[in-house]
């Protein structure tokens, strides 16, 4: 039986047909605006944990919420990939990734550095509208937030300004 059918208690007996309906109606109702805001507050608590999102206001944070998706990777799948257009950042909800970049003329791939829960990834292609500068990797199951560059921009402002900020802070952690 799904749970829809039960929650609201009984309803089929004579001549109260109509009025068990409309309760069924409003406590799924409750159900599914309980499921969006445990959902909402779920993702808020992630991207308020992402240092260049922190200083975001709860309303900035809720409306960001608003416009991201999840998206789920197994072990080996690749997330971007080198030289494809960039038209998405990601946030790591959970799981590890494996950050790859092939240079000028070089045979195999390097790994550059992981990413982690509360990292984010491909606002270099979106800050500068150009293709993606590496590859990522999953290298365990992992859940990712991501959201347009258009819908990013409207909610949180110029990505370039705010990202800025973050780049040098994380690209002195690369291996080299």
């Amino acid at each position: 039986m799904k749970e829809s059918e039960r929650v609201g208690g009984g309803g089929g007996g004579g001549g109260g047909g109509r009025r068990t309906e409309g309760r069924k109606e409003r406590s799924n109702d409750r159900i599914l605006l309980q499921h969006i805001t445990n959902n909402v507050l779920l993702v808020a608590s992630v991207l308020s944990q992402v240092d260049v999102l922190k200083p975001l206001s709860i309303p900035q944070l809720q409306r960001l919420c608003d416009c991201m998706a999840e998206e789920s990777y197994e072990d080996g799948e690749t997330v971007v990939k080198q030289g494809d257009d960039g038209k998405r950042i990601y946030i790591v909800e959970t799981g590890e990734l494996v950050v790859t970049q092939r240079g000028e003329g070089a045979q195999a791939d390097r790994d550059v550095m992981t990413l982690g829960k509360n990292d984010y990834f491909g606002e270099r292609a979106l800050m500068y509208n150009e293709a993606r500068a590496a590859t990522v990797v999953a290298i365990s199951h992992v859940k990712l937030l991501t959201c347009s560059r258009q819908a990013f921009e409207e909610v949180v402002g110029d990505l370039q300004t705010i990202l800025m900020r973050d780049q040098e802070q994380r690209e002195s952690k690369i291996t080299r």
